[in-house]
């Protein structure tokens, strides 16, 4: 879920585990998470957080959820473009 830190941050929560987006440690996890081809990353998981009241950082979460989505697609496309090629050289 994307979600506010009590600091009004983005954050990124599953199964208890949250990340910040700002801070620097939890974004490196995230960009880890977001690239490595082995991590499957569940695109469920990017729903917004309904309690969010302020427009504007309700705004911004959308916004965030927006860019993941499409970047994990793409990022998915590659990774089977790439393997589809690398079973063809295989065969």
């Amino acid at each position: 879920m994307i979600t506010l830190n009590e600091l009004n941050q983005v954050t990124y929560e599953k199964d208890g585990v949250k990340l910040t987006f700002k801070a620097k440690e939890d974004y490196k996890k995230i960009v880890i998470m977001l690239t490595d081809p082995i991590i499957k990353f569940d695109i469920s998981s990017l729903e917004v957080d309904s309690n969010i009241q302020d427009e504007r950082l309700l705004s911004i979460c959308k916004k965030y959820k927006d860019f993941l989505i499409e970047f994990i697609q793409l990022r998915d496309e590659i990774i089977d473009t790439s393997i589809n090629k690398v079973d063809e050289l295989m065969k």
